[in-house]
């Protein structure tokens, strides 16, 4: 007896005819693109509580420890940065009072401090806080005042003899330019300047003279980068990063590379340092804003450490954080210098302080854009949020744009989504025919795949054009989910019940449940779309069409109401075209069907 091989065979045709491998990829992309709101299901808001200021300074201190107090010397691979010098500063000093002085334009409040001589914090006047509060957006900001977020003023400077943290500089204003001055008992002048200009722009320089006797040698200003951490614990996409480039590829560190992983091959760390690194850019970020620093000298170090935040009204676990409980702090290093008695080292730079505007960041030309997270889609983003750009000239809000450009959008693979369409009732069509040659040539797979194709020919019924459209589509959706989750345009603006794109659109809470409309309806438009959708004869995957309704509704439920907008219009809109081609309008001629010819049957 002959036994038939049955051993898998690779048929282009059937991969993409097979309504299985379209649901499994579709459902990769969703729960790719939903993975920050199914880690909201298992790291929930926790309801609001009063925060009480002798606990909540006791988390603090608990989960700063990790940051190195500034009596040590903080190192640079294994090489001690600065040595420790006895001209520091007695501890039994009285500390003169501190001093505040501000430079603003239009844009933003910069305010200064003379303890560290550095810029306590940065107020964007344009941005607030949020839909019900009024107050505007602080980086580099205390959250609470028995929890400082921020661990140092932006510029503060460490590592030089006898000038650290702990020092107190002398500040006066010169126009648009604030000057800090500092000096230690043997002669070494710090001097900071800050020049303001019309933008989120500020221009700098560090400058080291050495109006001692000795030569300094090997020394490295350490500077304060900045404290980024999450605006609002509850938003999963809202997770601050360190982020920094050469002006070709950039790197990127969250609060999860500091933990062990063994994919990624790396031990838990309570310290990061790269050393020595191109570097023509550096910052820390947040959703949708950022500090970027920019020193002309084109190498460095970069160290950051992370440390857990008590957002007020929220409790924190520090055995069970979740991600938007922590901030990272960042430290840029200068490179070595040598001063001899009478030199002095300069240090300019840039200092951009603002919303993650990218039209803004594209101006620098260095790669800032970076800061955006669009990845490999980056054209296809930019490409979408210059078009609604130019819609919200003629659009009162966003909220329509977003429906405009769908339609767009849809309009564009209008033709390739009729193809589909007509596809699938053609395919629909065969059916019958099609489960009885599977029947006739079950032993024979070549000469089921031979009939197969010819049974394509003779109906006119093309099985890729199914999934073509959906291949085609792809890239497009994934730069329009990565635009619509960074653009700082959709934040604060909505329409009726929804008050901010980039946020749900939660209405009311019942038991503890947010209440968001949106996704829904977006679940109804897409359960309306699969009960008109040709049907497929395996009932498995007539299975697997019922439940993906809920699963969508499940994964989308947190995510931003503009993307939940986005995939509604869309749902729709599908719905028409699909209602066109059934009524077979002018432009969606529907498929031939496939005619049954009778059999003839001699008689004798």
């Amino acid at each position: 007896m002959r036994v038939e091989s049955q051993a898998w065979r690779f048929v282009p045709w059937r991969c993409c005819v097979d309504k299985k491998t379209i649901i499994l990829a579709v459902l990769c992309i969703v729960l790719a693109f939903a993975w920050p709101s199914i880690l909201h299901q298992f790291y929930p808001t926790p309801k609001p509580v009063p925060v009480v200021q002798s606990s909540a300074t006791g988390e603090v201190a608990q989960a700063t420890a990790v940051v190195a107090p500034t009596n040590q010397s903080p190192t640079i691979g294994e090489k001690p940065a600065v040595e420790p010098t006895a001209t520091a500063k007695k501890p039994d000093t009285p500390k003169p009072p501190e001093q505040e002085a501000v430079l603003e334009n239009d844009l933003v409040r910069v305010e200064f401090t003379s303890y560290g001589g550095g810029i306590r914090r940065v107020v964007l006047k344009k941005h607030r806080e949020g839909a019900h509060d009024p107050d505007p957006v602080v980086l580099n900001r205390a959250v609470s005042a028995s929890n400082s977020v921020a661990s140092a003023p932006m510029g503060e400077v460490s590592g030089l003899p006898g000038i650290d943290r702990e020092t107190t500089y002398t500040m006066r204003q010169d126009g648009p330019a604030m000057i800090c001055e500092a000096v230690n008992a043997d002669g070494l002048r710090l001097t900071k300047e800050y020049r303001l200009g019309s933008d989120y722009l500020i221009e700098g320089t560090f400058s080291v003279a050495n109006q001692g006797r000795d030569a300094l040698k090997d020394a490295r200003m350490q500077i304060a980068m900045g404290t980024s951490s999450a605006m609002v614990p509850s938003d999963t996409f809202d997770i601050p990063y360190l982020i920094w480039g050469d002006g070709k590829t950039t790197e990127s560190v969250d609060p999860s590379t500091f933990e062990s992983s063994w994919w990624a091959r790396r031990t838990a760390r309570d310290v990061i340092r790269f050393d020595n690194v191109p570097l023509v850019w550096a910052g820390l970020e947040d959703r949708f804003f950022c500090v970027l620093w920019m020193p002309e000298a084109k190498t460095g170090s970069l160290s950051s450490v992370r440390k857990l935040v008590q957002h007020p009204g929220h409790v924190l676990d520090p055995n069970k954080p979740r991600p938007t409980d922590w901030g990272i702090d960042g430290q840029l290093i200068s490179p070595a210098f040598n001063l001899a008695a009478g030199e002095t080292y300069k240090y300019p730079f840039k200092l951009y302080a603002g919303p993650k505007d990218y039209k803004r960041l594209q101006k620098f030309d260095q790669g800032q854009t970076a800061v955006m997270h669009w990845g490999w889609f980056e054209w296809i983003a930019e490409l979408l949020l210059k078009t609604m750009g130019l819609l919200h000239k003629i659009a009162p809000n966003y909220f329509f744009v977003i429906i405009i450009i769908t339609i767009i959008i849809k309009l564009l693979f209008w033709p390739l989504t009729a193809m589909s369409n007509r596809s699938m009732k053609g395919m629909q069509a065969l059916s019958p025919k099609m489960t009885a040659l599977r029947e006739k040539f079950k032993d024979e797979p070549q000469k089921l795949n031979a009939e197969m194709m010819k049974l394509y020919k003779e109906h006119k019924v093309n099985p890729m054009a199914g999934c073509l459209p959906t291949v085609v589509q792809i890239p497009v959706f994934i730069g329009f989910y990565y635009m619509l989750r960074s653009a700082i345009e959709l934040r604060m603006d909505g329409f009726l019940w929804i008050h901010d794109l980039s946020q749900p659109d939660t209405i009311a809470h019942i038991a503890g449940f947010a209440l968001n409309p949106l996704p829904i309806l977006m679940g109804a438009t897409m359960i309306w779309q699969m009960k008109i959708t040709p049907s497929a004869g395996d009932p498995m995957q007539q299975k697997m069409m019922m439940f993906m309704p809920l699963m969508f509704l499940f994964f989308c439920y947190g995510m931003p109401s503009g993307l939940v907008l986005y995939w509604t219009v869309q749902n729709i809109f599908t719905i028409v075209q699909m209602k066109m081609t059934k009524l077979g309008v002018p432009g969606t001629k529907p498929p031939p069907a496939a005619s049954a010819k009778p059999q003839k049957t001699k008689t004798r």
